[in-house]
């Protein structure tokens, strides 16, 4: 599917897909919680902001930011404006996995395209040549970003290839359920 189809879709559709995403996360063990929330701003803008706690203490940041049209038949259709999906250890600083985001003047940044991605190995060490351009037609929605960090578990967390305690003393901080911010599959 061209990217630029993709995002015409109503706010309702929206949120009723993205709960369908979530829910199925949860019930495969992929997300562990999540306060993800969606705001309606105005009635032009909409935003999803929030973090996924994954296995693995690892945490997906979340921030999308939506323009609200309406059609020439009066229904109303949102478009990704901006977005960052950013992946790390959570309670660790410099800790980064991967980062996809076209929210900031990329020109200052030495980026080669709004649309791009940052990759960090070690945790934390930008990998060389990166960032790198993905182009508005491949940036990846949220779920297939939630595919990849689940991945990432898998490959270099579960195994051992990332070993957690290297990445120095972890600060204390609730987890979100102990702050009252989240959404579990206990109770939604």
């Amino acid at each position: 599917m061209n990217r630029a189809d993709s995002d015409y879709i109503s706010p309702e559709n929206y949120i009723k897909v993205h709960e369908s995403y979530m829910t199925g996360f949860y019930e495969r063990k992929i997300v562990l919680e999540d306060n993800l929330e969606f705001e309606r701003v105005s009635t032009e803008v909409m935003t999803l902001i929030g973090a996924i706690i994954l296995p693995g203490d690892l945490k997906l940041y979340v921030e999308k930011y939506f323009v609200i049209q309406v059609s020439d038949n009066r229904t109303e259709y949102m478009v990704t404006t901006s977005y960052d999906y950013q992946l790390s250890f959570a309670g660790y600083s410099s800790s980064d996995v991967f980062r996809y985001d076209n929210d900031h003047v990329h020109s200052t940044k030495g980026h080669s395209s709004e649309f791009h991605k940052h990759e960090f190995d070690p945790p934390g060490t930008q990998k060389k040549g990166f960032p790198i351009e993905i182009g508005f037609l491949k940036w990846p929605p949220l779920n297939l970003v939630i595919e990849e960090a689940y991945q990432y578990f898998l490959d270099y967390v579960e195994t051992g290839k990332v070993d957690i305690a290297k990445l120095g003393k972890k600060r204390e901080s609730a987890p979100l359920a102990l702050r009252g911010e989240v959404k579990t599959s206990e109770n939604d």
